[in-house]
């Protein structure tokens, strides 16, 4: 007898549902996709009852993550950072898995995304900018998976001694790991949030940089953490909580003391030598945008005249400022912005470097300035080849011939400008020394760390086809990178009895300031201080405010507010670190500010508010010791950088023979 799938009721077959083949075909696949949709999601993400079991320890991540909009903002709420990841370092503890991986990103999203909010300013110049700051959020607070992974497995296998010094290695080493790349941003560290209202333990620089404040600071999260945590899980603090606490603590006062040795000794008065003005046009980088890129509803006699008018501007500002400077205090050096010429080749506008010449030897002063510059391509791709260098102590930059215009002559024998050259040259983002003796120097700085994005595409360099297709697609990128740091030279005052020293500097711009190798590179080679060319004009919340719309109604919320102007704090932050690592005087130009001095502690001696027009002046007083930071560099990033390493490695090596947590939070 013949099996039948079919069944009976009274009487009568009854057909299953899925009997017929043709008619159900389309719903077995249909099923066959969501179910495969499914296992794909499970696989990837955490399962909704494991986030309901931990939502106490993502409570704590939120928690944590929202001190990075309050810690990094430049005032006392700094000393927060103390404790800022303290949750952090709890929930580690407990999480594990998918669930950990996705907690620690959105943790890490949230933290960067608030403590670099001010980067939506630039939306009034794209509309794409709120996509990308949450894009590099989300790839930022992807270095923390990378200190959270290793950081929870030794949650897991390290003492409860030696756990909180295990955290802030995996912290501080990661951090390190923020200077590599193309995307390298070493912004924002734990230790930054300490500037300027702590300028004790910021005296630490001197000896290990930054890494070495946001190491204590870790440290001391971490014993703060692993002893709640052993509360939690015996309602009581153990008795043996002092190998716990009490080593990170006695660590932090020796800190202190060697800290305030530091102070002391830089407290030595260093005699004034020489004279150096800063100018601070204040000239809406809005205004200059429209007048490099138009506006949309302009004739073109308009545009042409909108881009004469800002030139104009900017010339008279310049010319008019340093002038009152010369007058008034009489400087050997007048410092000035990044960018402060619309041009885009400096070399080829023979015009504007008449006038600045001129104007050098009007105020009797050198003048020091950033302008793009541009490069002949064969001797660029010949200095590829031989890579990046920095300059040995005394060794003189390499000389690059200044570009002429190519012209084209036809067999008539008349001459055209080739344009068709000048895009195949090489653009760079390039500082500029006019002597009052001499001329245009020779020397010139091209900008060796480049902003991603914003100056250039990372990873694609030397793809040299793919970076034209970004360039004539309008996408940022158009700027190669330097490839050698520069010094030069101004002359002191002179007076009857002897002749005029010659001083020694170096220069930063910008996005380099974040960057303690150059400015350590500088040191090494001779600098006696050090020029911060900057353009911070980018980041001003009141274009969007005075335009109106969505952004503009946000960036008006008290507290948002606060968030959308705190990127030219943050910057200046920077440089106070710089001088603290290299005991150098920082002279810091902004074209909108916030211009400052800041002498070899790190202490901002003078300074021009964000928004105004004007000048400063100030006697430096320079030195020639060399800190411990200058002759040996990140070494503690180094160290930890290495220890982290090697607990990723036999994290990957090892099998785990435990899941559990050796402080669970959950008995």
């Amino acid at each position: 007898m013949t099996e039948d799938n079919s069944s009976t009721h009274g009487g009568s077959r009854v057909t299953p549902p899925n009997a017929n083949p043709e008619n159900h075909e389309p719903t077995r696949q249909g099923g066959s996709r969501i179910s495969l949709l499914k296992r794909l999601l499970r696989a990837i993400f955490p399962a909704r009852a494991d986030l309901h079991s931990h939502r106490r320890s993502l409570l704590l991540l939120l928690i944590s993550a929202l001190f990075g909009a309050l810690i990094f903002n430049q005032n006392y709420l700094g000393i927060l950072g103390w404790i800022a990841v303290v949750p952090l370092f709890i929930a580690l503890h407990d999480l594990r898995g998918k669930l950990l991986i996705w907690g620690i990103l959105g943790f890490g999203f949230i933290w960067y995304y608030l403590g670099m909010f001010w980067l939506h300013t630039l939306v009034v110049f794209h509309w794409l900018i709120p996509v990308g700051v949450a894009a590099g959020s989300l790839y930022m607070g992807a270095y923390f998976v990378l200190f959270a992974i290793p950081a929870a497995w030794c949650c897991r296998q390290v003492k409860p001694v030696f756990l909180p010094w295990a955290l802030a290695t995996c912290w501080t080493g990661v951090e390190y790991l923020r200077n590599f790349t193309d995307m390298a941003l070493p912004w924002n560290l734990l230790g930054h949030s300490q500037a300027p209202w702590n300028q004790l333990y910021m005296h630490l620089a001197a000896i290990g940089g930054v890494s070495l404040l946001s190491f204590l600071m870790a440290l001391f999260n971490g014993a703060i953490a692993v002893l709640l945590v052993r509360w939690s899980a015996e309602r009581r603090l153990p008795g043996r909580f002092a190998p716990i606490l009490f080593p990170p603590v006695i660590a932090i006062v020796l800190a202190a003391l060697l800290a305030a040795t530091i102070l002391a000794a830089g407290a030595v008065k260093h005699r004034p030598t020489l004279h150096v003005s800063i100018i601070q046009p204040g000239i809406s980088q809005l205004q200059k945008w429209r007048a490099m890129m138009g506006v949309s509803t302009d004739t073109p006699e308009q545009a042409q005249q909108r881009w004469i008018d800002t030139e104009t501007l900017m010339l008279g500002t310049v010319g008019d400022l340093a002038r009152d400077a010369a007058h008034n205090d009489k400087p050997q050096l007048i410092v000035m912005p990044e960018s402060i010429f619309m041009r885009s080749g400096f070399p080829f506008a023979t015009d504007l470097q008449q006038q600045l010449v001129a104007l050098s030897r009007q105020t009797n002063a050198d003048l020091f300035f950033g302008a793009d510059n541009l490069l002949d391509p064969a001797l660029y791709a010949a200095a590829v080849k031989e890579g990046q260098r920095f300059l040995l102590p005394g060794e003189e930059p390499t000389p690059w011939p200044l570009a002429k215009f190519p012209l084209l002559t036809s067999d008539t024998g008349t001459t055209a400008p080739d344009f068709d050259a000048v895009n195949r040259m090489v653009a760079t983002v390039a500082a500029w020394h006019i002597k009052r003796d001499g001329g245009l120097d020779t020397r010139v700085y091209n900008k060796m760390q480049l902003v991603p994005f914003g100056e250039q595409i990372p990873f694609i360099q030397g793809l040299d086809w793919l970076q034209k297709q970004f360039e004539l697609a309008g996408i940022a990128g158009a700027y190669r990178p330097g490839l050698e740091n520069t010094i030069f030279e101004v002359a002191g005052p002179a007076s009857a009895s002897s002749p005029a020293h010659v001083y020694h500097f170096g220069t930063v711009i910008c996005f380099e300031s974040t960057f303690s190798y150059l400015t350590r590179e500088l040191t090494r080679a001779g600098a006696d201080f050090i020029c911060v060319l900057t353009n911070d004009s980018w980041y001003d919340p009141n274009y969007a405010i005075s335009e109106g719309g969505f952004w503009g109604t946000l960036f008006r919320i008290p507290g948002i507010h606060q968030l959308a102007a705190a990127g030219p704090k943050q910057h200046l932050a920077q440089s106070q670190f710089r001088a603290l690592e290299t005991g150098r005087a920082i002279v810091r130009s902004a074209n909108t500010g916030i211009s400052a001095f800041i002498n070899p502690n790190g202490t901002i001696t003078k300074a021009l508010p964000y928004g105004q027009s004007g000048t400063l002046s100030h006697w430096l007083s320079l030195q020639k010791n060399n800190t411990f930071f200058v002759r040996y560099g990140e070494w503690l990033g180094r160290i930890c950088l290495g220890i982290w390493a090697s607990i990723v490695c036999l994290l990957l090596l090892a099998r785990p023979k435990n899941s559990g947590s050796r402080f669970a939070l959950h008995k």
